[in-house]
């Protein structure tokens, strides 16, 4: 195979990936910031340094 094909592959792979962990994250839904943002608000806590 050439080096191109191998590349092309990788990323393919990379995307498909990514693809998979945004499913899992956010589900099938559309993304809607008002959404992300409430989620995102109540999930994180900040830990504030002493």
């Amino acid at each position: 195979m050439s080096i191109m094909s191998n590349i092309k592959k990788s990323y393919e792979k990379f995307l498909q990936n990514l693809t998979d962990a945004n499913k899992k994250s956010f589900g099938n839904k559309p993304l809607e910031c008002c959404d992300l943002n409430q989620e995102s608000k109540t999930s994180t806590k900040i830990k504030k340094r002493s």
